[in-house]
């Protein structure tokens, strides 16, 4: 049978570490005596590092007659009076400390629990599983964001071998495959999902979130630079085709100034009429170079019959209007 020995309040707390140790040892020989002395102590633990000081201690339930029976020995109304002696025990043998009980002191039961203690701490826990379940929530929130912003990330191999390895040694293997697969997945699968849950925390999860971010962004900053250039070539571009056709047209106004004062027309009216390519009208640009072609041989034509030029001078006719 195992015995808890619990201390607590802001008196108990202000003391050094032997006398709460003596406080407890004083309780324990109490309660030991009371079943059957240190001789059935099987095991006495003091426990320092949890939220309230306490002892435990392990005995055989062995009766006065020799027989092992935790039926004769213990019984709920039994541990009410061995508390209650126990409180008196140690109002006695520390009169300057403040001793009561747990219950009275509002720091927990009694053992039978009151109704009182019962709400007071059912309010503690359903506000705890609430709060829990908010952390979860938003947990799975992230999860999913990161499984948007990086829908190819896993979890380190060396975390799920070391998981693994718990697993092995609490002999929990097949559990483990069926929650977490036999390697690690992807965050937008079942098992990755739940590697994910269960073996990050928050921050992790944060931290691994802002770095696809940081990189997403990256990323986006040098399509923008790449865009700019591009950009910039498109104008530049755009620039020397202006100038080419300016010269063009600057070329043709030596040969015929009529038919470059339509061109010029052209570049400042809305659409053009009788002028299509395969029934599609063409705009102004697309049609500039059709008519800049079809003038120019106009003009190259007459040119070729005026008597001012020598008789070395002549179109190829055989190589098309194009040329």
């Amino acid at each position: 049978m195992e015995h808890t020995i619990q201390f607590g309040g802001d008196q108990f707390e202000t003391l050094s570490l032997d006398q709460k140790n003596q406080l407890m040892i004083s309780a324990s020989q109490f309660v030991a005596e009371k079943f059957g002395g240190w001789q059935n102590v099987l095991d006495w633990n003091a426990h320092l590092d949890e939220t309230n000081d306490h002892a435990h201690m392990d005995m055989i339930p062995l009766t006065e007659d020799s027989r092992l029976s935790a039926k004769d020995l213990y019984s709920k109304g039994t541990l009410q009076i061995v508390q209650n002696e126990l409180l008196t025990y140690m109002q006695e043998l520390y009169p300057e400390m403040d001793f009561k009980r747990a219950d009275k002191a509002e720091r927990g039961f009694a053992n039978g629990k009151t109704q009182k203690d019962y709400e007071r701490l059912k309010a503690v826990v359903d506000d705890n599983k609430n709060y829990l379940q908010q952390i979860n929530d938003f947990k799975k929130e992230m999860i999913t964001v990161r499984a948007e912003v990086s829908p190819d990330e896993t979890v380190s191999e060396e975390l799920q071998k070391q998981k693994f390895g718990q697993a092995l040694s609490d002999n929990k293997v097949t559990d483990f495959w069926k929650k977490y697969g036999t390697e690690v997945a992807s965050v937008t699968t079942k098992y990755g999902f739940n590697q994910f849950f269960d073996w990050l925390n928050l921050s992790e999860i944060s931290q691994k979130i802002q770095n696809a971010f940081k990189r997403t962004k990256d990323w986006i900053n040098d399509r923008r630079e790449v865009i700019k250039s591009e950009k910039q070539e498109m104008a530049a571009r755009e620039t020397e085709i202006k100038y080419g056709t300016e010269q063009l047209a600057n070329v043709l106004d030596l040969f015929h100034p009529a038919e470059t004062e339509k061109i010029k027309q052209l570049r400042h009216v809305n659409g053009l009429s009788g002028l299509a390519i395969n029934g599609k009208s063409l705009t102004n640009a697309e049609a500039l170079p059709y008519v800049l072609k079809e003038a120019t041989i106009k003009r190259l034509k007459e040119l070729e019959k005026s008597p001012l030029l020598n008789s070395s001078y002549r179109i190829d006719q055989n190589r098309g209007r194009g040329r």
